[in-house]
């Protein structure tokens, strides 16, 4: 539901444009671009003391497809990206014992930005970014050992605010904040253990990266997201042990992406 809603939302938002002027929409020349890349993906989770309950790395091949389009000097984009893959799991069980196993990953996003005219003209080449996207991030730790699998879902909104500069021609360098909320956490039945859905709580993170344009159609871009998620409140299901309490702790996700770009 929430996708389609994200979908509805960006489609109005282009026929509103595409429509506000008869004159605008006759010179529109949407640009299509088609990116692929590896991310490290690197990811932690933490108790009330600030200690680390268990950490998920590696690299992960990703691709993103992208619309944008310029509106009388202002930039409209929508894209989406998505991610799939293996990391490396260390962590431990309930009993304390050491669990070092894999997870598959799936993430994907859909996203919407606007991009203004240059701020300040006599500053380089320097613009604003507003963006909103929303996340799907499949976790599912491999069994080990006697050690059962566990499937969870998460779903995130973000906002992000950046300035971007461009210093020298071609070479654009950004950084910028950002706000996770609307944040859920849906764990599967194990067999055991019933399925149950928590609330992580809103936090802020940050970004920065590099781009340089190679040509009119290829571009590299490098860049670095740190995204957090506060701890949930306990949610309670039954299980064949009797009735147990869920929560999600404190979570951190760092990602460093290299991709190139091909535009049309």
């Amino acid at each position: 539901m929430k996708r389609s809603i994200l979908l509805r939302f960006f489609n109005a938002l282009l026929l509103l444009h595409l429509s506000s002027s008869n004159a605008i929409a006759l010179e529109l020349s949407p640009i299509i671009s088609l990116n692929s890349g590896v991310q490290y993906f690197h990811y932690e989770e933490f108790n009330s003391n600030n200690d680390r309950l268990n950490k998920e790395e590696g690299f992960l091949p990703e691709i993103k497809a992208e619309a944008s389009q310029d509106v009388q000097q202002w930039g409209l984009s929508v894209y989406g990206g998505f991610i799939k893959g293996r990391v490396n799991y260390f962590g431990q069980t309930q009993a304390g014992a050491d669990h070092n196993t894999t997870t598959e990953q799936e993430i994907s996003h859909l996203g919407f930005s606007l991009l203004t005219p240059t701020l300040f003209s006599s500053f380089y080449d320097n613009r604003a970014k507003f963006s909103v996207e929303r996340y799907f991030w499949r976790r599912d730790i491999q069994p080990k050992n006697n050690i059962i699998r566990l499937v969870e879902d998460y779903q995130w909104t973000l906002i992000k605010g950046s300035l971007s500069l461009s210093p020298i021609d071609n070479l654009t360098l950004f950084a910028g904040i950002q706000y996770l909320f609307d944040a859920s956490m849906f764990i599967h039945d194990t067999g055991c253990y019933d399925s149950v859905t928590v609330y992580p709580k809103s936090s802020f993170g940050w970004l920065s990266g590099i781009e340089y344009q190679l040509n009119s159609n290829w571009k590299i871009n490098l860049d670095y997201q740190y995204k957090e998620m506060r701890e949930s409140e306990v949610r309670f299901a039954n299980s064949c042990r009797g009735r147990v309490g869920w929560k999600e702790p404190d979570n951190q996700m760092q990602t460093t992406s290299l991709q190139i770009s091909y535009s049309i």
